[in-house]
This record gives C-alpha cells, structure tokens and sequence, in this order.
C-alpha cells in the first residue's frame, strides 16, 4: 500500500518511524558512511522518497557496497545534452536511483534505457525501461544507494530546458548514509521490456 492510500493515522506514523531513522544516521559522527539498517514493514522506495521530499537529500544508485566518495566520471549520454558532463551524477526520484543499483553492467550488452515523465491524464508519474535481450540471465544484482546532500550538486535540465531530475557535482562528493537495495525493492522489475 502506498502513502497516499493509507488512512491519515497509518501514515502519520509511517512518517514518524522514517523520521526517527533518518535521525538516528544523521547524529553520526563517524568517518565512515553509515549503512542504515532498514526494517520497517513500507517498501524502502517509500522512506527514500520521504527523504528526497523532507531532508534536502539526493540519490545515487550503485551495484558497489563500498564507496566511500564518489568521484566525477566522464557520462557518455549522448541522447541528453546533460548526459556528456564529467560530474557525479544523483536523481531526485527514489524509482531511477534503485534500478541503477540493482544493475550487474559487467553483464551488459548494450544500452540500458530508462525515462520517466508525469502523465497528463492521470497526474501520475510513469516510467519505461528497456534492457538488451542479449543481456545475461544473472543481470539484477544486490546494490546501494548512497544519500547525499542536495547543496553540494547542481540541478540539470533536458534539452527543452526543464528540471531533467538530475543533479550533478564537479567535484568528488562524500555521501552522508548508504542503504543496501535489492532486485525486489524495485517495483517495476517485472515491466522492464527487453529489446
């Protein structure tokens, strides 16, 4: 059941446990990216997109565990002009962020597609994947998602010269947590068309 669905109590406190776990990694004073041990009963895309809308935060998702910074790499997006930076590259949206994680690339052959836009008539936003027939059968992997803060990157925008959702940094960038994702956090894993 999605948030909007749930009854006004339901959701308050849904709101109220994200909250608590939010706070209980953003007290650390560690060195080391801390890994947010989720066990609540919503979907993990829920409380990552509870963290997008409330704390100020971004999303990169990463089949690796271990990153401790990311550094700027050379995008070769060639379909967007902001897909060719040199930058590290977050989302705003929880639903691109976990199928990046959950990626094997090693296994790839060929371009990954991926979109998402509101829908007019619905008001809703939808999504389409695409992924190479060729592609071998173990492609979805265990990955994360490291949580950023919003003021260290820049928004991007589409060719048409609107909020493309992503945002980008320069300069290498720590991230403030981490969270394990996986192939069964993404809600759209049996949608994903393949071509």
């Amino acid at each position: 059941m999605h948030l909007e669905a749930m009854p006004v109590q339901e959701q308050e406190n849904k709101q109220k446990y994200f909250e608590q776990l939010f706070e209980s990694i953003s007290r650390g004073e560690s060195e080391t990216i801390q890994t947010i041990e989720y066990n609540l009963p919503y979907p993990k895309e829920e409380f990552l997109k509870f963290l997008v809308e409330n704390k100020n935060v971004l999303l990169h998702g990463s089949p690796s565990k271990d990153l401790e910074v990311l550094e700027p790499k050379q995008a070769n997006d060639t379909a967007k002009q902001s897909g060719n930076k040199k930058a590290v590259y977050t989302v705003n949206d929880p639903v691109m962020a976990i199928f990046f994680a959950i990626q094997n690339r090693e296994k790839i052959n060929g371009t990954i597609e991926s979109g998402a836009w509101d829908n007019p008539e619905t008001g809703k936003q939808e999504y389409k994947f695409k992924i190479p027939k060729n592609t071998q059968e173990t492609f979805w992997t265990h990955g994360t998602i490291y949580i950023f803060d919003k003021n260290s990157f820049m928004p991007e925008k589409d060719d048409a010269g609107h909020s493309s959702g992503e945002w980008t940094s320069g300069d290498p960038v720590k991230p403030m947590a981490k969270i394990e994702i996986k192939p069964e956090d993404f809600q759209y894993l049996d949608k994903v068309e393949y071509y």
